[in-house]
């Protein structure tokens, strides 16, 4: 189970005792004992500030959870604020399990309820709630809300970006260009032989409240990756971007590797190291943005140097 620890955080076992996407007792008629105790294990680490546990928690819990809100509220945008609310309570700690003896499940089944009932009318009735809904995957965008609320990670391109206009279409597009013109005139007038044995660009991805750091380098026409800690978390990849000082659309340099070490692949055609190119790193679906365009957050970004 990739992004959890061998040792530390959770107990291995939580692969082989929890199915991560479909928790079920249609599935398991019989939850034993020794099931439930590692889920209210990942329920009190979570609640701990283990990430790791939190995201197992998430992983393991959600779909059922989410089962839960659909059947209780009217639309999914309200089942999703409702799920939201359970995860951020147990992550700020303000929701945790008593001592009554109640079992993990069904304290949360307990959560969800009363988030959903809390974002009816007062005077509405809420349906019964069914002995064991048929999971539901909540939609990518749930967790990334809940991770953005949490300071997990940030909204796509969010220091850049507002309602109305495109990143790359704000006005310091303009002075982009400007410079660009600048730098191709001065190639052309001015050649300019880079010495042998150059050093090349590189540049180093870090987010510290995701423990990651990814070192990125150019030399001449290859790209080297290098994980250096901080995997993505399972079910989602790592993906980076190569944004030039032009203002231009990201570029997809591909996929961080799922484990510490480095990969090197050839520079995409078009793209040249230069002052002012960033790389940035989102969080996306596994295998990557479908459609080569961002549409996870932005977990890090920094600018290449020689």
């Amino acid at each position: 189970m990739r992004g959890i620890p061998p040792t530390g955080c959770v107990d291995p076992r939580i692969c082989a005792c929890l199915d991560g996407r479909m928790l079920s007792q249609k599935d398991n008629p019989a939850l034993s004992e020794a099931r439930l105790l590692e889920l209210h294990q990942l329920i009190a680490r979570g609640s701990s500030g283990d990430r790791a546990a939190f995201d197992a928690l998430y992983e393991v819990t959600s779909a059922r959870l989410y089962a839960i809100c659909l059947s209780l509220l009217p639309d999914r945008p309200l089942a999703e604020q409702a799920l939201q609310r359970v995860y951020a309570d147990i992550w700020r700690g303000t929701r945790r399990p008593n001592d009554s003896g109640t079992p993990a499940l069904a304290w949360l089944d307990d959560q969800a309820r009363a988030s959903a009932a809390a974002l009816l009318p007062p005077d509405a009735a809420l349906p019964a709630m069914p002995a064991d809904p048929t999971p539901v995957m909540p939609p990518a965008r749930a967790r990334n809300r809940l991770r953005e609320e949490l300071g997990m990670a940030q909204a796509p391109f969010s220091e850049v970006l507002d309602s109305r206009i495109r990143w790359w279409q704000r006005p310091q597009a303009l002075l982009g260009a400007v410079v660009a013109v600048l730098v191709v005139a001065a190639v052309l007038l001015v050649p300019v032989i880079a010495p042998s044995g150059q050093a090349g660009w590189q540049t180093q991805v870090v987010s510290q409240p995701a423990g990651l750091r990814v070192d990125v380098s150019v030399h001449q026409r290859d790209l080297q990756i290098a994980l250096q800690s901080g995997a993505a978390p399972v079910g989602r990849d790592w993906e980076l971007w190569w944004m030039a000082p032009d203002g231009a659309a990201p570029v997809s340099l591909g996929l961080v590797p799922h484990e510490e070490g480095s990969v090197t692949r050839p520079l995409p055609q078009g793209l040249d190291a230069a002052d002012g190119v960033q790389i940035a790193l989102s969080d996306e679906p596994e295998g990557g943005a479908p459609a080569g365009v961002a549409t996870g957050p932005i977990i890090a970004i920094s600018t290449l140097s020689p």
